[in-house]
C-alpha cells in the first residue's frame, strides 16, 4: 500500500484485496483508518511517526480490521517515501498476515532445541525454558530445571559477580559475554561463557514482568588450556624476564635487596648516586630521566598496596629510549617476601613493532589504512553497533585514472593518489579512510544513515573534482565514481559491504562517472561481480575472433539541410549466441582497456560504409569515440589513413566525442581535430552537464548533443520548451547545431522541431537495425542516382 503524507491512499496491490477484503476502487482516495481496529495504544501511534518522520523505517505487528469487521493480524514494515526535495511525499507500507502465533512459537522451539548452543529463557528469575544443551550443562534434566532459580546452577563464589555483570549487560554497560562455573550434582564444574537480552513486547505490557533470554557455550576445555598457558607464561616472566636486563630487587620493608651492573649501566646512576644510595634516592635519579614520572609512581603505590602482585609498565625517558619494566614477587611458602624489578630497554623494538605496525595496516603512498585494517576495523564497529544504522561504506574508484599513467607516468598517478588521499581525509575526518591499491579507495563510516552516507557521497565527488591537482607540473582533471552499501540493510559482514559496495560503484561509472550510486537489488542483478568477469572475458573473445555484428541508428536532420546521420554501433554476441548489451560492454571494455583495437576497426568501417551508402543529400555516418582517441598518435594516423581513400568530396564521418569536459578541451586537442576536419572529420559534442556553449566555443564543433533530461521534459513543461529554444539559438549563432538523442514521442519530435534542433535520434526516427540491411535498401538508390 502507498499512502500520501495526509493517509490518503494512492495504491493498493492484489495481496491488499486478498487481506482486507477492499478492492482498489474502494480504498484508493480513502484514509488508512478504514482499517484501524482501535486495538493499539496511542503509544504505538507515536513511535510510528516519530520513526517515519526520522526518515527511518518502522516495523510492528498491527491488529487491522478487515471490510467485513473481522479482525486479523499482520507484520508491518512502514517507510517514508522522499520526492525530488528531498521531503517525504509518500509513505510504504509492506504487510504480511500472521495465520498463527504458534508458528512463532514452533519455530522458535525447533532453533532453540537443535541449536548446538544452550539456550534458557526466564521470567522475574525463574527458569520457564530451557534447551538440552542447557540441561546437558547442568548435569540435571529440563524438567528439573523448570521454575528454579538460574542462580542455583552457578558456583557460590561466582553469583554475586554473574548477577552484577547480567544487568550491566541487560542495561547496555558491557558488550564482553560473562564467564562462570556451573556446579553439576556430581560435583563436576563446567566453565561457561554467556550472553544475555531482556525480550521486550511490542504489542502487549506486562507491568513488574522481566523476561530474559541466555545463550551459554560451555568453554571448559578452553579455559583450562588458558589456565596452562597463564602458568607457563608466569613461569616464563620469573625465570626469563626477572634474570635479564637490569635487575633490581627489593625487600617486603621497601628496603634494597640487590641490583645487578645492567641496572645502574641502564639508569646511569653512576652520574646521580652512589653504589650504597638508598631506595629513595635511587627512585629520584630514575624518575629525574622520565617524560612523565607519575606513570612509574602510580605502579610502584599499586604494587605497594597489593604485595604479591605482578606489573608491566612502559617508561619513556628524556633522552628518547623506551623502557619496559617487569616486575613480580617472589613467594617463599606462600608469603610475598619482596619484589623483582626487571627493565629492559626496549627502544629499538618499539620502534620497529611500530614501523612493522606501520606496514601492516598502511599503504606505504599515501599513509592511509589498507584493506586488511579497513575489514578489521569494519569488524570491530559492527560487531558492537547496537542501533539500527550501524554504519556504511563508500567504495570509490578513480575516473579513467589509466590515462593519467599511460600520458604522464607511474610517477604522476602516485602524486595524484597521494593528493586524492589527503582529499578524503579533509573532507570526511573521523572516518576510516583506506587504500585498496591502484586508484581504488573506501570510506568506512561508523553508525552512518544512509542519509549521512548519501551527503559524504556528495561532498567526496565536489572535493575531488574541485580539487587542483599538479602531476609532474601538470594540472590535470580527476574525478571518482563512488558506490555505497550500508550496514544492515546491504549486509552485515564486511565481505558483504565490500561486495555491493564495489557493484555499486561500477553501476556509478556506468551511469556516466563523477557520481555515485547506493546498493541495490538491481544494481546487484545489472553488475553481479562474477557476471562482469565473464562479460570482460566474453567481450575479449569476442573482439579477438571478430564476432560482432555492426548496427546502425539514423539521427534524421529536420531542416533538410543535412545529410541523415547513420550511427555505426557494434553488437557483440557471446559464444551462446546471446548479445552483450552496449552499455556493459562499453563500461567493461573501457575500464579493461580493450576498446582501442575496437575503435580502430569501427573507423575502418565507417570509412567502408561510405563507400557504399548514399542518402540523396550527402554522404555521412557517424560513430562515437572517446575524446582520449583525438589524443593518440596511432589512432590519429589510422583516422587519417581510413579517410585517404577515393571517397566523395561530401563525403563525412561525423565523431560524437564521449566524455569530455572543460579541463581536457586543450589547444592540442583542438589542433588535432582541426586537422582531422580536413579529412572529412566532424565532431559532435556529448556531455550530459553543462558548461556546452564553453567546451563549444574552445574546440572545432559542428553539432552539440543536448542533455538527455531536457528532451525527455520538453514536450512536458514550457519552461524546458524555452530553455531548449535558448540553446539552440545561441549554439547557432556562433555556428553549431544541436541534436537530440532518444526522441521517443511524436511530441517531442515536434517541440524539438519548433525550437530549431537539427538532428534527432530516437525510436520514432527509426530503430538500430543490421548495417548490411541498411545497404541493400540504399544501394538500388545509389545506382538511380
Amino acid at each position: 500500500m502507498i499512502a500520501r503524507t495526509d493517509g490518503r491512499i494512492v495504491y493498493v496491490n492484489a495481496a491488499f484485496e486478498r487481506s482486507t477484503g477492499y478492492t482498489p476502487e474502494e480504498a484508493i482516495g480513502r484514509s488508512c483508518n478504514l482499517l484501524k481496529s482501535g486495538s493499539h495504544p496511542r503509544q504505538l501511534y507515536d513511535e510510528l511517526w516519530s520513526a517515519l518522520g526520522n526518515g527511518r523505517h518502522f516495523r510492528t505487528i498491527f491488529t487491522n480490521r478487515r471490510k467485513n469487521g473481522d479482525l486479523y493480524e499482520e507484520g508491518m514494515i512502514i517507510s517514508p517515501i522522499l520526492g525530488i526535495d528531498r521531503e517525504i511525499a509518500y509513505y510504504l507500507a509492506i504487510g504480511r498476515e500472521i495465520n498463527a502465533l504458534k508458528q512463532t512459537f514452533d519455530a522458535f522451539f525447533v532453533l532453540a532445541n537443535n541449536s548446538p548452543a544452550g539456550v534458557y529463557v526466564s521470567c522475574n528469575g525463574r527458569l520457564v525454558y530451557v534447551n538440552k544443551e542447557v540441561a546437558t550443562f547442568s548435569g540435571t534434566t529440563m524438567q528439573d530445571m523448570i521454575d528454579r532459580s538460574w542462580e542455583e546452577f552457578l558456583a557460590k563464589e561466582d553469583r554475586d559477580r554473574v548477577r552484577q555483570e547480567t544487568l550491566d549487560m541487560l542495561a547496555g554497560y558491557r558488550d564482553r559475554p560473562i564467564e562462570f562455573r556451573m556446579v553439576q550434582p556430581d560435583g563436576d564444574v563446567r566453565w561457561m561463557m554467556q550472553t544475555v537480552r531482556r525480550i521486550e513486547f511490542r504489542e502487549a505490557r506486562f507491568d513488574g514482568t522481566d523476561v530474559v533470554s541466555g545463550n551459554l557455550v560451555d568453554i571448559t576445555d578452553r579455559h583450562v588450556a588458558e589456565e596452562k598457558l597463564r602458568r607457563a607464561l608466569s613461569m616464563q616472566r620469573a625465570t626469563v624476564e626477572a634474570t635479564t636486563d637490569g635487575i633490581f630487587v627489593t625487600g617486603t620493608d621497601g628496603v634494597r635487596v640487590s641490583s645487578n651492573h645492567r641496572f645502574r649501566m641502564i639508569w646511569n646512576l653512576q652520574h646521580f648516586v652512589g653504589p650504597d644510595a638508598g631506595l629513595d634516592a635511587i627512585y629520584q635519579a630514575m624518575q629525574a630521566q622520565m617524560i612523565a614520572p607519575d606513570v612509574f609512581v602510580a605502579a610502584v603505590e599499586r604494587l605497594a598496596r597489593s604485595p604479591d602482585a605482578s606489573e608491566t609498565v612502559s617508561v619513556e625517558l628524556l633522552d628518547g629510549r623506551v623502557l619496559e619494566l617487569f616486575s613480580n614477587a617472589f613467594v617463599l611458602d606462600g608469603t610475598p617476601q619482596g619484589r623483582v624489578w626487571s627493565w629492559r630497554d626496549v627502544t629499538e623494538r618499539r620502534r620497529f613493532e611500530m614501523a612493522l605496525l606501520q606496514l601492516a595496516n598502511h599503504d606505504s603512498l599515501t599513509g592511509l589504512i589498507n584493506r586488511r585494517r579497513l575489514q578489521e576495523l569494519m569488524q570491530e564497529s559492527l560487531a558492537t553497533s547496537t542501533g539500527t544504522a550501524s554504519g556504511a561504506l563508500l567504495m570509490l574508484d578513480l575516473d579513467r585514472f589509466k590515462e593519467i599513467n599511460d600520458s604522464l607516468g607511474h610517477q604522476a598517478g602516485d602524486e595524484v593518489l597521494i593528493r586524492v588521499g589527503a582529499t578524503l581525509r579533509k573532507t570526511l575526518p573521523g572516518q576510516y579512510v583506506a587504500r585498496f591499491g591502484g586508484d581504488e579507495f573506501a570510506v568506512f563510516m561508523p553508525g552512518a544513515t544512509a542519509a549521512q552516507s548519501r551527503k559524504a557521497a556528495t561532498e567526496v565527488v565536489d572535493a575531488i573534482e574541485s580539487s587542483w591537482y599538479s602531476a609532474r607540473g601538470i594540472d590535470v582533471p580527476v574525478t571518482a565514481s563512488i558506490g555505497i552499501a550500508a550496514a544492515p540493510a546491504h549486509g552485515t559482514s564486511p565481505d558483504e559491504l565490500l561486495a555491493n559496495a564495489d557493484l555499486a560503484m561500477y553501476a556509478a561509472k556506468a551511469a556516466g562517472r563523477n557520481r555515485f550510486r547506493v546498493y541495490s537489488q538491481t544494481i546487484h542483478k545489472r553488475a553481479n561481480l562474477e557476471t562482469r568477469r565473464q562479460m570482460q572475458a566474453d567481450l575479449q573473445e569476442a573482439i579477438e575472433a571478430h564476432r560482432w555484428k555492426l548496427y546502425t541508428r539514423p539521427a534524421l536532420c529536420l531542416t533538410n539541410t543535412g545529410p541523415t546521420l547513420h550511427r555505426l554501433q557494434p553488437r557483440f554476441t557471446r559464444p551462446d549466441g546471446s548479445v552483450l548489451p552496449e552499455a556493459e560492454h562499453v563500461r567493461i571494455g573501457e575500464h579493461a582497456g580493450l576498446l582501442k583495437n575496437l575503435d580502430r576497426s569501427l573507423i575502418e568501417e565507417a570509412s567502408r560504409m561510405l563507400m557504399k551508402i548514399t542518402d540523396g543529400g550527402g554522404r555521412a555516418v557517424s560513430i562515437a569515440l572517446p575524446w582520449q582517441t583525438l589524443t593518440d598518435r596511432a589512432m590519429l594516423s589510422a583516422m587519417t589513413a581510413a579517410m585517404s581513400q577515393d571517397l566523395p568530396d561530401e563525403a563525412s564521418v561525423f565523431v560524437e566525442l564521449t566524455g569530455l569536459d572543460t579541463m581536457q578541451a586543450t589547444r592540442s586537442l583542438a589542433k588535432n581535430m582541426t586537422m582531422l576536419r580536413d579529412h572529412g572529420y566532424r565532431f559532435v559534442l556529448c556531455v550530459q552537464e553543462p558548461p556546452l556553449l564553453k567546451l563549444a566555443q574552445a574546440l572545432p564543433i559542428d553539432l552539440v548533443q543536448l542533455q538527455r533530461a531536457i528532451v525527455t521534459d520538453v514536450h512536458r513543461d514550457r519552461v524546458t520548451r524555452e530553455l531548449v529554444t535558448s540553446i539552440v539559438r545561441t549554439l547557432h549563432g556562433v555556428g553549431i547545431g544541436t541534436m537530440a538523442d532518444d526522441v521517443n514521442s511524436a511530441a517531442t519530435l515536434e517541440h524539438l522541431r519548433e525550437a530549431g534542433v537539427d538532428y534527432v535520434r530516437g525510436s520514432t526516427v527509426g530503430r538500430a537495425r543490421l548495417a548490411s540491411t541498411l545497404l541493400r535498401q540504399l544501394q538500388p538508390l545509389a545506382k538511380a542516382a
